[in-house]
């Protein structure tokens, strides 16, 4: 290899690492700038509850017009609705069942 081969190789090797260099720095500011609405959106998703009200407007809302924390507020209402359903239920059960014993306590004595 003659001196003007190895001139033009390092040439291309410094195009090559200072194009290199631009993406690395541009990745860098795009994750900075993901890392950051990642933490907004953290913090937007409080305070989530909903009256029965908002649940109603929500469902019948365009999806794509509502936001983020509106559509996540949805979801977790749905899914806390499927599990305190049962336990509303088992509630009622034994509210019924010291009821009935408070009757045979009563009818006892």
């Amino acid at each position: 290899m003659n001196n003007g081969e190895v001139r033009q190789r390092q040439e291309t090797i410094a195009r090559e690492l200072d194009k290199i260099m631009r993406r690395q720095q541009h990745l860098e500011a795009t994750n900075e700038r993901l890392q950051e609405k990642a933490i907004d959106i953290r913090h937007s998703l409080t305070d989530l509850d909903l009256t029965d009200a908002q649940y109603q407007q929500l469902k019948l809302a365009n999806e794509e017009d509502v936001t983020l924390k509106d559509f996540v507020a949805v979801c977790l209402s749905v899914c806390l609705s499927c599990l305190l359903a049962p336990q509303l239920y088992l509630e009622l059960d034994r509210l019924s069942i010291n009821h009935v014993n408070n009757i045979f306590k009563i009818s006892n004595y």
